[in-house]
This record gives C-alpha cells, structure tokens and sequence, in this order.
C-alpha cells in the first residue's frame, strides 16, 4: 500500500497549470485573459481550469472597466463644477 499524497499541480510554468496572471491593471488583465486563451489553445490548459478562468477573468475585467468609468464620471462631474463657477 503506497502512502505518499501526491501533491496538486501549483500552476507552476510547464506543469500545465494556468499562466501567470498579473491582474493590476486592465492592459495587464487583459494580457493575462490572452495568456490563457493561449494556453488553451496551445493544450496545456484543461477544459475546466480555462472555463474557470475564462469566468473569472471576464468578471474582474468588467469590475476594473466599471472602475475607470467611475473615475471618469467624477472627474466630468468636476470639470462640470468648474464651469459653473466659472459663468
């Protein structure tokens, strides 16, 4: 009987686990919602990891895409109150 536990793949590069994701900005998410495209074309990344991925990945994307477009509307809404004061 074998008693060792094997260990679970860590996504490590060549293991075929998912690429490294740098998700700080939305040019480097979108980057990394690429990579995994890629990988998943390429077959080293299984049907279930890239889904997963694919879902997450959309969601966070629109989450800092919803971001920006607040900082955008403040930054309208001040410039709007500057005008104002300006008449």
């Amino acid at each position: 009987m074998n008693n060792e536990i094997e260990k679970p793949d860590n996504g490590t590069v060549g293991s075929g686990g998912p690429p490294p994701l740098r998700l700080t900005t939305l040019k480097s998410s979108k980057t990394s919602f690429a990579r995994v495209i890629k990988a998943y074309a390429e077959g080293t990344l299984d049907e279930k990891t890239y889904r997963n991925l694919v879902w997450a990945l959309g969601v966070f994307i629109a989450y800092l895409k919803a971001e920006s477009e607040q900082e955008i509307i403040k930054r309208i809404e001040a410039l709007e109150e500057v005008m104002k004061c300006n008449r």
